[in-house]
């Protein structure tokens, strides 16, 4: 959990300027998201909002300079800045805002920019798991647009932003022209078809927009429709994107809890306003550079540095907050490539303690992977309860086929499913993807079955190796009772060595260390790794092999009821390593 950072000593400056009181703190406190949003994201910035409600912070600033992320994270950090309980709230884009940034600053009272900020660009697109970036389809980008846009509208009304502007920020089809009034300047966004009813010609479309066409692009045919207008104090959404679903067009409503104050212009109102500036032709996204984001009314103005932050509220002090370790670790533990790794070492981890019971060490190893496995995925909303059941019934059910059940059956299959299904189930977070990559379930599941194949590949290959080359791995090979046969002939299994004569069913010898079910017994003058079919035989019995397969030896207890003294691992009367005296 970090700590609120020093309040910072008054700045000596001349004198302000006035500060309307809508605006002055005296306590500013600061909050930075500062990466990739995600629902480690949002939930760190939900503790830093109760932390500084906690502290009586007069205002709030959200530092700004991430590239976007997942949407529900998203939301829920829009959500939770227009439910806090502090209303002076200010998005800071220092520097970028783009994507789900864009989102949250028009989520906040006001939005200031650093000299060379830049804010839009929420268009969905989709990630490939493996070929990176791509563009979606676009009907399916609309199907996916109803939150993004329900919010964006939203955010318009409340803030007293342009509500075209905005949609043009999360879609392309939206074209521009700014259109200003001649008594009291206020500025307005229109289209193409509006220009026309309201002046009765065409808008001026000579020479380069302000925002460039997109390269290639064709221009999204507009409806031959006159222009929509929403009734009177309906709360309804009449969209600028062309050829809206109906469905998307109804969720987007449901969105909103107010009215539009955008005015309803008519041919009799054409003196009143003049044509200022063609701005997009609707073939690219909305992203605007501080001088547009300040002369279009989206930023109120321009802060530089915390100095300048302080002196825009009137604030004698200022803190700031930013992610914790703790929440920084998370982030690192779900990174896909840490994930990969982690799944290696539990895997290998939980084959060695299974086929070489009592070592301790890889078991121990195994069960930290899986908490780190499992642990930050379960935080950061890639994991329930069922996933991680999942994965531990399949441990457990693994066990009993190592240990109880003879042979690989019903229990190893099942196992394996629960275990692989599980760890699959923890790749896919819990709402769809967007700046980069909205909707993107699908694309998580794959690129979970992915690592989850290449982390099984690569685990079966140092299986085999660990097996084969056991004796000679540093550290490992103390774990084991040294048989003094030679490096060649150490596996990981004394079971899958080499001997003289190979162990066979039917063989007899005698338990070296309790067999609980597992442990240790010299057949001949050899010592195996064996596991007891039924109930424990303790140290010293006299054993019979009554299975041999690759990685595991079964024994029983003999026929014969006598108990007789073990003796040396290599028939030296008991003085070799691991013998019973």
């Amino acid at each position: 959990m970090s700590a609120l950072a020093q309040p910072s000593a008054p700045t000596p400056t001349p004198q302000p300027q006035a500060v309307p009181a809508g605006i002055r703190a005296a306590n500013v406190g600061i909050i930075t998201i500062d990466r990739e949003i995600d629902a480690v994201m949002a939930k760190s910035v939900r503790r830093r909002i109760k932390e500084f409600e906690k502290e009586k912070a007069d205002a709030l600033v959200f530092e700004l300079n991430t590239p976007g992320g997942n949407v529900g994270a998203v939301l829920e950090i829009c959500t939770d800045i227009k439910q806090c309980g502090i209303s002076n709230t200010v998005g800071w884009v220092n520097t970028d805002a783009v994507s789900g940034g864009a989102l949250i600053a028009l989520a906040c009272r006001e939005t200031v920019v650093s000299p060379s900020a830049s804010m839009g660009d929420a268009l969905s697109i989709a990630v490939h798991p493996v070929l990176g970036y791509q563009q979606r389809d676009e009907q399916l980008i609309q199907k996916a647009m109803a939150p993004v846009l329900g919010e964006v509208v939203h955010s318009a009304r409340l803030r007293g932003h342009d509500e075209r502007l905005v949609q043009g920020m999360v879609s392309r089809g939206v074209d521009l022209y700014l259109i200003e009034n001649v008594h009291d300047g206020r500025k307005l966004f229109v289209g193409s078809h509006e220009y026309r009813e309201i002046f009765g010609q065409d808008p001026p479309s000579s020479g380069q927009p302000m925002i460039p066409a997109a390269a290639g692009a064709a221009t999204i045919p507009q409806p031959e429709s006159s222009v929509q207008q929403p009734s009177p104090g309906s709360t309804e959404v009449v969209p600028a994107i062309p050829n809206l679903p109906v469905t998307v067009i109804d969720d987007v409503n449901l969105k909103q809890d107010r009215p539009s104050t955008r005015p309803v212009l008519t041919p009799a109102d054409k003196d009143d306003w003049r044509f200022v500036e063609y701005v997009s032709d609707g073939t690219g996204v909305v992203l605007l550079r501080t001088p547009e984001l300040v002369r279009y009314g989206l930023a109120s103005s321009i802060v530089k540095d915390e100095a300048e932050l302080k002196q825009h509220f009137g604030a004698t002090s200022t803190a700031t907050l930013h992610q914790s370790w703790s929440e920084s670790l998370v982030v690192a533990l779900t990174n896909w490539v840490v994930r990969g790794v982690l799944i290696v070492v539990f895997l290998l981890g939980l084959f060695i303690e299974m086929v070489h019971p009592g070592l301790i060490l890889p078991g121990t190893i195994a069960f930290l992977a899986l908490i780190a496995l499992i642990a930050p995925p379960a935080l950061n909303d890639m994991a329930s309860w069922w996933e991680i059941a999942a994965i531990l019934v399949g441990i457990l059910a693994l066990a009993l086929e190592m240990f109880v059940v003879p042979g690989f059956g019903v229990f190893g299959v099942l196992g394996l499913l629960l275990l692989f299904g599980g760890l699959l189930g923890t790749f896919v977070t819990g709402s769809s993807r967007m700046f980069p990559g909205a909707g993107s379930g699908s694309s998580d599941l794959t690129r979970g079955a992915t690592i989850l194949l290449l982390s099984g590949l690569t685990s079966g290959v140092l299986m085999y190796l660990a097996a084969k080359h056991f004796g000679s791995i540093p550290l490992l090979n103390r774990l084991v009772l040294n048989t003094g046969t030679d490096e060649s002939e150490e596996g990981l299994l004394s079971a899958m060595a080499e001997p003289d004569r190979p162990i066979r069913a039917g063989d007899e010898g005698v338990a070296l260390t309790p067999l609980r079910p597992a442990g240790r017994v010299q057949v001949g003058d050899s010592i195996y790794d064996v596991v007891a079919e039924l109930g424990f035989i303790p140290s010293g019995a006299t054993v019979k092999v009554s299975k041999v397969e690759d990685f595991r030896i079964s024994v029983e207890l003999s026929g014969d009821d006598s108990i007789p003294r073990a003796q040396g691992p290599l028939g030296d009367g008991g003085g070799g390593a691991g013998g019973v005296g």
